[in-house]
């Protein structure tokens, strides 16, 4: 059995969100910022999959997580979504 190395996943730069007069973070800059974060992820994961399926990623462990990650924010920004 052969173990492939596992990749680091890249970090996502952190967005500095705007602040209000009194110093306090804008809620819709925050709500912004989290919805492009997930935006980014999701055309990761399609990005690693469509590679997947061409052959040019191997470790479908890397596909798996990738995936698997966007399917939470999904279900995170539905879910923050039906709070609103």
């Amino acid at each position: 059995m052969i173990i492939m190395p596992v990749s680091v996943p890249q970090q996502i730069p952190e967005a500095s969100p705007s602040k209000t007069a009194n110093g306090v973070p804008d809620f819709a800059n925050i709500l912004n910022s989290a919805v492009s974060k997930i935006s980014t992820t999701e055309l990761k994961a399609e990005q690693v999959m469509e590679n997947f399926l061409v052959g040019e990623v191997q470790d479908v462990h890397q596909v798996t997580m990738r995936c698997r990650r966007q399917s939470l924010l999904c279900s995170w920004q539905w879910k923050l979504g039906t709070k609103l």
